[in-house]
């Protein structure tokens, strides 16, 4: 590992997790690797399992659910090789009436409730933290990742065995990296990488191999509001109740699934960040800044 990097890295946490972790920030997502190649979190293989995400349900591709008709986005175009189904009502994850969400600053991503994904990735951060801290022998990063309550977490990407090749990024190496999933032929089927940005933002950016579990991925038609390089796709936004602002983008290209995380703790951000547009069902802007939504920073990501 780059010692030097590691530094940089760890000043980085401290200071900014040092007012975004203030009051205590709930419990964290116990899904990560434990010993002897025992599933890291929950096998996505039922029929009925749920991504976390409003308007997305990952399934079996045996199942009944992974032959409802298909119909047309919006935005983007579900192509050959893709393992994805954009679906009519009831939405995907299985509510029947979706409500009106508004549409937020960036014109294109949706205003939804808050549902944890800000106390869960700033406390993942909070125990990177620590790990990178005591860095030394694989040995010691293996111990103090799961006393930091992140097994199986480790701070190369190449010290990771998955079921499929990474994507690339348009960040530097990730400060650390975590496989879970299921094993499949020796390789977790899911890995989330994580960066903390200069600006104070906190990215984890997740890949989840739908081939390897022979999934597929339900995409509600309503939900959909931008492509991703062509692929249809969702963004939404939302704000916890400490002002904490969480953007997240959701697409499938061709085997994998994909979902980018961004927290930001800076309390000016949610003033512009969640405000209401003025611009209805605006679309993508293909020239708007990266920093403005989380939609733009998803098309950066390639998947080799």
């Amino acid at each position: 590992m780059d010692m030097g990097r590691a530094g940089v890295n760890r000043k980085m946490l401290a200071v900014a997790l040092s007012a975004a972790l203030l009051g205590g920030l709930g419990t964290m997502q116990a899904a990560q690797a434990a010993d002897g190649g025992a599933a890291a979190s929950a096998a996505a293989t039922d029929a009925a399992s749920v991504w976390r995400f409003p308007g997305v349900r990952i399934v079996d591709a045996a199942s009944e659910a992974a032959r409802t008709p298909q119909v047309a986005p919006a935005f983007g175009e579900v192509v050959h090789g893709d393992l994805a189904r954009v679906v009519a009502a009831p939405d995907a994850s299985g509510a029947q009436d979706k409500p009106a969400y508004k549409r937020a600053a960036d014109s294109i991503s949706f205003i939804v409730p808050e549902d944890g994904q800000s106390a869960r990735l700033l406390k993942t951060f909070e125990a990177i933290d620590r790990v990178v801290g005591k860095a030394g022998s694989d040995a010691e990063i293996k111990a103090t990742a799961e006393a930091a309550g992140v097994p199986g977490m480790v701070l190369n990407e190449r010290r990771v065995s998955l079921s499929h090749r990474m994507a690339a990024t348009p960040f530097r190496p990730p400060t650390a990296v975590l496989p879970h999933g299921v094993l499949k032929n020796g390789g977790w089927t899911e890995v989330s990488r994580f960066y903390p940005l200069e600006d104070g933002r906190f990215v984890e950016f997740i890949e989840r191999d739908l081939r390897a579990t022979n999934e597929v991925a339900l995409l509600s038609a309503d939900m959909i509001n931008a492509d991703f390089n062509g692929h249809p796709g969702i963004g939404i936004v939302s704000t916890d109740d400490k002002g904490h602002t969480v953007q997240r983008a959701f697409w499938v290209w061709g085997p994998k699934a994909y979902e980018i995380i961004v927290v930001d703790p800076r309390p000016e951000a949610a003033a512009w960040i969640t405000a209401e547009s003025r611009e209805a069902d605006a679309g993508a802007p293909e020239n708007a800044p990266v920093g403005h939504s989380v939609v733009v920073l998803g098309r950066s990501f390639k998947p080799f």
